[in-house]
């Protein structure tokens, strides 16, 4: 047998169309790179400061207690302040009001949103800010939100609350302040997952040189991650393509016994989407494929 694997068929015109990468507009999709949980962190059930490494992560929670809360009981409410964490106390909390602070202790890239919820707890109602600082000695509030608020009210219990604003890198925390002014304030299963952006790509698929859609493909895809729906299979045959092998990357000029190294056809067998400037173009890949004599 003979084999030649080729792109694009001799004799046919390859249609050369433009990417059009400024016209697609794409709603932003995230990455999670961290969560963490206030039980991972509250590793007793006594009330007082924890500074826990989890997943070779270094946190902090400046007052909790019961295995899994962030805040305080009754009896020890005058110790949870953060008079022994001043660097957390930003305006309009202070140092010496009855606060809880949830804080990374290792920088942290490229963050964008922040999302928690909480697991419910006793008399939890309260207001949380956010806190960032690029060097874990001066904190402020980020100031560049576009969804989510400062001393926003904290959630009803599995309700997430996302804070998005601009991308940043360095140590964030969340502080919560109560709306009870004494007795328990205890919010349990506090759980705080961050997220950077994904850069897109344009995806584009031909046969022949020509641009491809059925099956309606994929037309955009992450880097790092794989397309989720390849085209359907074209049929090689009415323009004399010979055999469909799959898809690849690369366009073969004229033909060649060797297959791409890259070659697939399935999405699962896909290579990730790398990064770069432009669109991906996926080529369809024939087999001429002929009986010789031996």
């Amino acid at each position: 047998m003979k084999t030649k694997i080729f792109t694009k068929a001799r004799g046919v015109m390859m249609l050369i169309l433009a990417t059009m990468i400024s016209t697609n507009v794409w709603a932003t999709e995230y990455a999670e790179i961290v969560s963490i949980a206030s039980g991972d962190v509250v590793t007793a059930s006594s009330y007082a400061a924890y500074n826990t490494t989890v997943s070779s992560k270094d946190w902090v929670i400046t007052f909790g207690g019961n295995n899994k809360s962030v805040g305080t009981n009754g009896t020890n409410r005058s110790s949870c302040t953060l008079a022994n964490y001043t660097k957390y106390a930003v305006s309009p909390v202070t140092s010496s009001a009855t606060a809880s602070a949830f804080v990374s202790k290792f920088s942290i890239s490229n963050v964008c949103k922040i999302s928690y919820q909480i697991g419910g707890g006793k008399n939890q109602a309260g207001k949380v800010y956010l806190i960032y600082s690029s060097d874990n000695t001066t904190f402020s509030q980020i100031s560049t939100l576009t969804t989510g608020s400062q001393g926003a009210a904290i959630p009803a219990a599995s309700t997430a609350y996302n804070f998005i604003f601009t991308k940043c890198s360095g140590y964030f925390g969340l502080v919560f302040i109560p709306d009870n002014s004494d007795g328990d304030w205890r919010i349990d299963d506090v759980s705080i997952t961050f997220y950077k952006e994904k850069v897109m790509r344009t995806v584009q698929w031909k046969v022949q040189g020509e641009n491809y859609t059925t099956g309606t493909p994929s037309t955009s895809v992450a880097v790092g991650e794989k397309v989720a729906k390849l085209p359907t299979a074209p049929d090689g045959a009415p323009t004399n393509c010979g055999v469909f092998l799959g898809w690849s990357a690369t366009a073969i000029d004229g033909s060649t016994n060797t297959e791409p190294s890259d070659l697939f056809s399935t999405a699962g067998d896909a290579p990730e989407a790398p990064a770069g400037s432009g669109a991906i173009v996926y080529h369809a890949v024939f087999a001429d494929i002929k009986a010789v004599a031996p």
